[in-house]
């Protein structure tokens, strides 16, 4: 098992106390040791990084992540892009996040459906740099509920939303984006207030 020892470095433990300076071993994936005071841990078989004047924290979580959706203004910047523009910007994406701290992201939605799929197993592969990545589907929506950008005379089917009506339907959605390796399934069950049909306190989706 690979050992890394990072020496010297201003560490704050997300505690609730006050940043120290010290070591940290970590062992796999695994952080293994902290130590207060430098020196104290054996180095023997560790890579060592010396971090003397930088600052190490635990890695953020993107709790909310939308890894293809970059410098939105409209539905147009998500349907637009074909597959393989639309995978390249979910990658530099979720290189973004890596380079600025955030270790794990928790997908919400996708503008197409594997997209955040695609991207999570490079990562997980060592083929492109980037998060940990729980993948999320598409938004699963009703007629008119929030996410329906459709209109009569404009129909999107190329929406990054599942229209469905009735349980049968939402059944096949779901199933749909798990066969497709989806691990999170984001519903639409409230509206907002950015569409005037479904406001924020609706709940367009019936219990069945």
């Amino acid at each position: 098992m690979s050992k890394t020892m990072i020496v010297g470095a201003r560490i704050w433990d997300a505690s609730g106390g006050a940043p120290f300076d010290g070591d940290v071993l970590v062992e796999g994936n695994r952080v293994r040791a902290v130590s207060r005071v430098s020196g104290q841990l054996s180095q023997s078989g560790c890579q060592v990084i010396d971090a003397a004047g930088k600052f190490l924290m635990p890695g953020l979580v993107e709790g909310h992540a939308h890894l293809s959706f970059e410098s939105v203004t409209s539905t147009e910047d998500l349907i637009t892009p074909p597959p393989e523009e639309h995978t390249l910007l979910t990658a530099r994406v979720a290189k973004t996040l890596l380079d600025h701290g955030f270790t794990s992201a928790y997908g919400a939605s996708e503008a197409k459906l594997r997209l955040g799929v695609a991207v999570r197993n490079a990562v997980d592969a060592g083929r492109l740099p980037g998060p940990r990545i729980r993948a999320g589907s598409l938004e699963i929506t009703v007629t008119g509920g929030l996410g329906d950008e459709s209109k009569l005379h404009n129909l999107r089917p190329g929406a990054p939303s599942l229209v469905v009506d009735g349980p049968e339907e939402m059944r096949k959605a779901v199933r749909l984006c798990c066969r497709e390796g989806c691990d999170n399934i984001k519903l639409d069950v409230s509206g907002d207030p950015f569409y005037p049909a479904t406001p924020a306190h609706s709940t367009p989706m019936s219990f069945e």
